[in-house]
C-alpha cells in the first residue's frame, strides 16, 4: 500500500530533531517564566540610609535641583527623599509674594521649568527624576 519505510539514519535525524525541538521549547518556557516571575515580584524599597547616602552624594557630584516652593512636582520630588530632602542640593527659584518672578540665580542659570536637575557635566533634565536615573547621571552609587 503506499507505506514508505524509514531507515535507520533517518530515524537517528528525526530523534535528534525532536529532541531538540523539546530542549528548545523547554528552556523558552522557562525563560518566559522567568520573566513573569521576575516582573511580578516587585523590588525591595530603598532604606532611608541609600537615599540619604544618594542626596549626599548628588550635593558632592555638584549636582543642582533648581525649584520653586510652589511647583508640586518639585515637592513630590523631595517627599521621595523623606528625612534625606534637606541634603538635596536644592536651589530656590521662586520669589516669595510673585509666582512670575524668579530669583537671580536661577535666571543667570537659564532656568525655565521646575523641576530642572543640572549636573556637573552640564546636563540637564526637567521633571520628576527616579533615584536611579539621578545616581547615574550624577555617577552616585545606586543598587549596587
Amino acid at each position: 500500500m503506499g507505506h514508505s519505510k524509514i531507515n535507520r539514519g533517518q530515524e537517528g535525524i528525526m530523534f535528534r530533531t525532536y529532541a531538540i525541538a523539546v530542549i528548545v521549547l523547554v528552556v523558552g518556557a522557562y525563560g518566559i517564566y522567568r520573566l513573569i516571575v521576575r516582573s511580578s515580584v516587585p523590588p525591595t524599597p530603598p532604606t532611608q540610609e541609600e537615599i540619604a547616602g544618594l542626596a549626599g552624594c548628588l550635593t558632592a557630584n555638584g549636582a543642582k535641583f533648581y525649584g520653586a516652593y510652589w511647583c508640586t512636582h518639585c515637592e513630590r520630588q523631595k517627599e521621595e527623599f523623606g528625612d534625606a530632602a534637606g541634603r538635596l542640593p536644592f536651589v530656590e527659584c521662586g520669589v516669595e509674594g510673585d509666582v512670575s518672578l524668579q530669583s537671580d540665580a536661577c535666571r543667570d542659570a537659564g532656568i525655565t521649568s521646575y523641576p530642572t536637575w543640572v549636573f556637573a557635566d552640564g546636563t540637564q533634565k526637567v521633571g520628576e527624576l527616579s533615584f536611579e536615573k539621578l545616581a547615574e547621571l550624577s555617577e552616585c552609587p545606586w543598587g549596587e
